[in-house]
């Protein structure tokens, strides 16, 4: 049996917070970490609103060689980011988790199991792209 999942992660924390007006309906644990609420009082802090969702895809490869049944799980992050005065900025992320495992396996991972892995895969990615150094600060004051 073996689980893939492209591209590979891991969960860091970002250096950098985003403050901002998030609207999101879901688990927390799937919300990108980069994103930190601002006070309702905060008029100047841009609007977040962040959907994800999970498609499933199963597969069998019988054959005289190959006897595997198998599932992709895609999940799909869309971020969208709106600042006053400008225009919306919409970023998505997709992450595949792929589970190959023979026909007579009795205790493979759950589609849950799969759907979880590959949603946190998609909010480490956008963490992973807002991972930088702040900027320096202006040395000539």
């Amino acid at each position: 049996m073996s689980v893939e999942q492209h591209p590979e992660t891991s969960p860091r924390s970002p250096a950098v917070k985003l403050r901002a007006h998030i609207q999101f309906e879901g688990k927390r644990e799937y919300l990108p970490q980069f994103l930190a609420e601002a006070p309702p009082e905060d008029t100047e802090a841009p609007t977040v609103r962040y959907d994800y969702q999970a498609t499933y895809s199963e597969f069998d490869r019988v054959s005289f060689w190959d006897n595997r049944h198998g599932v992709d799980v895609t999940a799909q992050g869309i971020l969208q980011l709106t600042a006053h005065g400008k225009d919306p900025k919409t970023f998505i992320e997709q992450c595949v988790v792929t589970l190959k495992y023979p026909l007579t396996t009795f205790d493979p991972p759950t589609h849950s199991e799969l759907r979880d892995r590959a949603l946190r895969c998609v909010r480490d990615l956008f963490d992973a792209h807002t991972m930088h150094k702040p900027a320096a600060e202006d040395d000539t004051k």
